[in-house]
């Protein structure tokens, strides 16, 4: 956002964050939508933006105090920061370590002796990754520019890809005319086929 307002200064932006966009306030039609479902109203046009790709991460410190996270196999004393469901039930599907680890084929009785810390809030997981208390699963579109950054490091190669599911972009086609709404759904499009083409 900071480079599209700086690009764009005529144009305002209000953004509204939550986990309940079904069942936003009467009268609310917002211009765009950024989700993970297809047709979110009726009125509205879906474009797909990309899947999700999600790999275990934390701090460099916790991944050289914790060596085994780059096999994932009997990681005694690992704290895994997991998110919850409880609050996200519009989400179009939820991941946490356990479904991540059963999709490998990894059952948790494999990865030995580990504590959970569990919360709906995915930021303070990522605060809890930077700041050394555990390793947490990282959506790459979110936490790529902290490992770009140095704050955050991949803990080993194990990845997937839930090909099933996208990100979409959606916008009232009532509004489809209007010049920033055009501006900012190209400015978008073109920002993310940039910054995550191996997604796509």
């Amino acid at each position: 956002m900071p480079d599209f307002v700086k690009r764009y200064p005529d144009i305002d932006i209000n953004v509204i964050s939550t986990s309940s966009m079904l069942h936003t306030e009467p009268g609310v039609y917002p211009d765009i939508f950024i989700s993970k479902l297809s047709d979110p109203r009726e009125g509205y046009h879906s474009e797909p933006l990309f899947h999700d790709l999600i790999y275990p991460v934390c701090s460099p410190s916790y991944l050289e105090a914790h060596p085994e996270l780059g096999r994932f196999i009997n990681i005694d004393d690992v704290t895994l920061l997991n998110l919850t469901p409880y609050g996200r039930s519009q989400v179009a599907e939820h991941v946490d370590w356990d479904v991540w680890l059963n999709s490998l084929g990894i059952g948790s009785e494999a990865t030995g002796q580990v504590h959970y810390f569990n919360t709906n809030d995915y930021n303070m997981l990522i605060q809890l990754a930077v700041s050394g208390q555990g390793v947490c699963l990282g959506w790459h579109h979110l936490v790529a520019p902290l490992i770009d950054q140095g704050a955050l490091v991949r803990a080993g190669e194990m990845e997937i890809t839930y090909r099933e599911k996208k990100h979409y972009l959606s916008y009232a086609e009532r509004n489809e005319g209007k010049e920033a709404l055009q501006v900012f759904r190209i400015w978008f499009i073109d920002d993310i086929e940039r910054n995550l083409s191996n997604l796509f």
